[in-house]
């Protein structure tokens, strides 16, 4: 209907067919965290009804022994144990016994890498900053230094040790 008051109709036929099921994954997951548990919503759908969902690892990196729990709904949590890539995949079944899958690869890293600077010879009662550098997947959002070992005698202390460069004084030769 127009502001005129004139209409206009039409139709359309939906047609339903009979089918497989069809298995639902949700998007990868990409930066987790090796210890931190995922929840994963899966799902899937049939023309009459689905008797089962299966969850089950396809791929994971080596050493790793993580599965989804519970492994028989559509929505399971996942702790990767590992770093690297884990393929994970639902499989769901309808009443005639078809089947259909599908992937969600959860892809994690372990902690930071820290680079430690190489060894330096440097002279007593100067300054010698320590630059700290690391690598990681996200970005690193602390540092920490740590004096494990002086000479005897030695005072010296680390100054700003949770700042990426530190700076040391050294006050005895060793």
């Amino acid at each position: 209907t127009d502001d005129h008051d004139q209409t206009s109709s039409c139709e359309m036929v939906v047609h339903s067919i009979v089918g497989p099921p069809v298995a639902i994954c949700p998007d990868d997951i990409v930066g987790a965290s090796v210890g931190r548990s995922y929840t994963i919503e899966g799902d899937g759908f049939d023309d009459v009804m689905l008797v089962s969902f299966e969850w089950t690892v396809s791929e994971r990196p080596e050493e790793s022994v993580a599965n989804p729990t519970p492994t028989n709904e559509p929505v399971t949590n996942f702790t990767p144990d590992q770093a690297g890539t884990t393929i994970l995949t639902l499989t769901v079944t309808d009443n005639e016994g078809q089947s259909d899958s599908c992937d969600v690869a959860v892809t994690s890293s372990g902690p930071p890498r820290a680079i430690c600077p190489e060894h330096a010879t440097v002279p007593t009662r100067q300054e010698h900053i320590l630059v700290g550098d690391g690598e990681d997947d996200g970005s690193i959002v602390g540092w920490r230094w740590e004096l494990l070992d002086s000479p005897p005698d030695s005072s010296a202390a680390l100054g700003s040790e949770n700042q990426q460069n530190a700076t040391i004084v050294p006050d005895r030769v060793g």
